[in-house]
């Protein structure tokens, strides 16, 4: 997040688009804040110090609303990019609640296009996705009321830290911290200008689709060998990333697996 670092000035981040029909607004925004009430995450803060802090109360959350739904597609189209504009690569101040935002665009034809921005300080994917899925539940059934957690990320973290007097984690600590030295660079690879010159990095999606039954294929081969598909598929990126390094003996590491 820190601008003095090279290639810095970004977050780890998640931004996400969902187009909806007839979507009640005020609907989903009363089953948001019910999720703020119930998650603590939700309210959570960083600290400079990085310490993190579950806020107790916070104020309720309001979506932010863009009415061009009586202007023409094309007006409309540009409205929903001006939003994706500004939320897709957004740095929000950790140390500030909502590490999040939320703005629904409605478009003509009754249809809203809603724009998710997450920040993965406070959730991590697996959440995401069970979040999504409660966040529609308590939409299309506001009278539900969800069990309550037993345990909160506090617990995680005292856990956590209580493992640091075990065997495996000792020996997991001597075998990195005797790698250190040892662990080559990141990938060389061709740029085409300075790193230091870009102050606000951009990032690009790229993506492609294997039809199921060739991948099916490619798992039940990857299974045979004792390997996992996103292993699979990291040892992929690492070979054309070699293909490219000037140097074909890196490090890589991977913020969201």
């Amino acid at each position: 997040r820190d601008s003095a670092m090279e290639m810095g000035n970004v977050a780890t981040h998640l931004y996400v688009e969902l187009d909806c029909p007839a979507l009640n607004i005020e609907r989903l925004n009363a089953a948001l804040c019910r999720m703020i009430e119930r998650h603590d995450m939700l309210r959570a803060v960083v600290g400079s110090d990085g310490t993190q802090r579950i806020l107790p109360t916070v104020p309720p959350y309001r979506i932010m609303l863009n009415d061009a739904s009586r202007a023409s597609l094309e007006a409309a189209e540009r409205a929903a990019l001006e939003a994706r504009d500004v939320l897709s690569h957004q740095v929000l101040k950790a140390d500030r609640w909502p590490l999040f935002e939320v703005r629904a665009t409605l478009l003509p034809t009754e249809r809203v296009r809603l724009h998710v921005s997450l920040d993965l300080l406070i959730l991590d994917a697996w959440i995401i996705f069970r979040g999504f899925k409660e966040w529609c539940q308590l939409y299309e059934h506001p009278e539900t009321k969800p069990p309550k957690f037993e345990i909160s990320f506090r617990d995680y973290v005292l856990a956590e830290q209580g493992l640091q007097h075990s065997q495996a984690y000792q020996r997991a600590h001597a075998y990195w911290m005797g790698r250190v030295e040892t662990l080559p660079a990141a990938p060389e690879l061709p740029l085409r200008s300075d790193l230091s010159a870009r102050k606000s990095p951009r990032f690009s999606r790229r993506d492609m689709c294997l039809e199921k039954a060739r991948w099916e294929k490619l798992r039940a081969s990857a299974r045979a060998k004792g390997l996992t598909p996103s292993g699979l598929l990291l040892a992929c990126y690492s070979e054309v990333l070699a293909r490219w390094s000037a140097a074909p003996h890196f490090t890589l590491n991977v913020t969201v697996s």
